[in-house]
């Protein structure tokens, strides 16, 4: 009997429940230094954080009593849903807040790097090219865009904020805009190549802030004002167009 209060040494990577009449399905994530369950709804769906020793009894029992709130915001999520990106001539693709028109140029001999001008993205191949291959592509660009881009945008906020530029990486991260380690490490996924750039200076104060207060706190926030003042404008038009930003 105590063996199955425990949480398995194994366990399917992702788990169904039933709440307010609804089957949900949901995924767990074990923490050896996590004490309390914590639940989150966004784009990837339902997320359970819990310790390696809690039992799937206790975390069923917390989604049951915030059944109202998990229903709430997977309904919001799923209405902030974008159409799936077009890889396709003329494709509108996001970028740094408006648009960017996307052009596909087929030249058999010679299939040169992406690159931008006044008529957009320009990706070539040496034959028609299926809509993976031209997603790997255009994808590759954000990334190489985004490592070329961002560090200044970083310095920047690092020079108002009165440190030194702290290492920095560009991520293929999905759930998060940006991360900061205990060791003073600052990462921006390339997907925030799309927000405009007060948006990605927002991301960038929060993560320098993030290497004095290394939680949420009042003080935290004091620290993003003070980089950033203002902030709340910037987090909001992030929040409202996540899921635009996270089509690819």
């Amino acid at each position: 009997m105590f063996s199955n209060l425990l949480a398995p040494k194994t366990e399917p990577a992702s788990q169904r429940i039933v709440l307010n009449g609804e089957e949900i399905e949901f995924q767990i994530r074990r923490s050896a230094r996590r004490r309390s369950i914590g639940l989150r709804v966004d784009f990837a769906g339902l997320v359970v954080s819990a310790s390696a020793r809690t039992s799937v009894k206790s975390i069923h029992t917390a989604l049951r009593e915030n059944a109202d709130w998990v229903c709430k915001k997977l309904h919001v999520w799923r209405e902030r849903t974008p159409p799936r990106a077009e890889w396709a001539q003329g494709a509108a693709l996001p970028y740094l807040g408006g648009t960017i028109t996307l052009n596909i140029l087929i030249q058999p001999r010679r299939t040169p790097k992406p690159w931008m001008d006044l008529a957009g993205l320009n990706v070539t191949f040496a034959a028609a090219p299926t809509p993976d291959q031209i997603k790997v592509k255009v994808c590759e660009w954000y990334r190489a865009e985004a490592k070329r881009y961002f560090p200044q945008r970083v310095g920047n906020m690092a020079q108002v904020a009165g440190i030194p530029l702290p290492r920095f990486f560009v991520s293929n991260a999905q759930a998060r805009w940006g991360s900061c380690t205990a060791s003073g490490e600052i990462r921006l996924t390339w997907r925030l190549l799309k927000a405009a750039p007060h948006v990605i200076d927002y991301v960038s104060a929060h993560e320098l802030a993030h290497l004095a207060h290394m939680d949420h706190s009042p003080k935290f926030w004091q620290r993003v004002a003070e980089i950033f003042p203002g902030f709340e404008a910037a987090r909001e038009e992030l929040r409202r167009n996540d899921a635009h930003y996270r089509m690819f």
